[in-house]
């Protein structure tokens, strides 16, 4: 694709706020599972419960901000008219 048009999305900022969340989850989850840290040793092995309740909890988040993000043709309009 060139050049494609761009869309101006609304993100509310309760769905601002959860993106930053998800986003400090990643960070720790991925610090959590480095190998070779402190984390990672045997005895702080992540179980597969707890990665189940982290994948829960991530795809829970990400419901929730795609609900909140919507499509606005006013502010669009306005966003490409300069």
């Amino acid at each position: 694709m060139r050049n494609p048009q761009r869309t101006v999305l609304v993100v509310s900022e309760t769905a601002k706020f959860d993106l930053i969340r998800l986003r400090e989850h990643l960070r720790l989850l991925s610090k959590l599972t480095d190998t070779g840290t402190a984390a990672s040793g045997y005895d702080q092995l992540l179980h597969p419960d707890a990665l189940g309740w982290w994948f829960s909890r991530i795809a829970r988040d990400l419901d929730e901000i795609v609900e909140e993000i919507h499509y606005c043709p006013d502010i669009d309009r306005a966003a490409q008219q300069g």
